[in-house]
């Protein structure tokens, strides 16, 4: 059966579910021995909240992953071909302009992000290297709702064949 683009993105879906709300909890755990009481909370992701680009459901949960595929190139070299895929996983968390940690609470989901991609891609073994971008956190505006958000999280760019 051929890896195709479905498949990466069902793979990196299951890695992220498995994985994202413990690294999460570890990445906690790591800033409250270095913060103390000058912590704070950073909400587990909901196992519901997992939204593909092409899904229509409204996203009635804060925070969600918002995810999906940026672009697929294929390659072709006489009878071979090859595609370099590059897919994304963003987190989105609502922001009604008075949380003054909201970039730090950012930073913290695209750390955990990139954690795993890094950590765990390796599970994925019909892909070839991989590269991470960050998706820095940007504004996002809800234009059913008029709400605000922030959104940040990892393109990841790999070759398949």
């Amino acid at each position: 059966m051929k890896y195709d683009a479905e498949r990466l993105i069902t793979d990196l879906l299951d890695l992220f579910k498995t994985n994202l709300n413990s690294r999460i909890t570890k990445i906690q755990a790591e800033k409250q021995t270095l913060l103390g009481a000058n912590n704070f909370d950073v909400p587990q992701i909901d196992d519901a909240a997992w939204f593909d680009a092409l899904d229509d459901r409204v996203a009635n949960f804060n925070p969600y992953i918002y995810y999906g595929l940026n672009d697929n190139t294929v390659i072709e070299i006489a009878s071979a071909e090859s595609s370099d895929l590059t897919a994304f996983f963003t987190v989105v968390l609502a922001n009604d302009g008075n949380d003054p940690l909201i970039s730090r609470k950012m930073l913290r989901y695209i750390r955990a992000l990139q954690e795993i991609s890094s950590r765990h891609f390796g599970d994925i073994a019909e892909a070839s290297s991989l590269i991470v971008t960050t998706i820095t956190p940007k504004d996002l505006k809800d234009l059913d709702t008029g709400t605000f958000h922030k959104i940040g999280g990892v393109a990841i760019k790999t070759a398949i064949s």
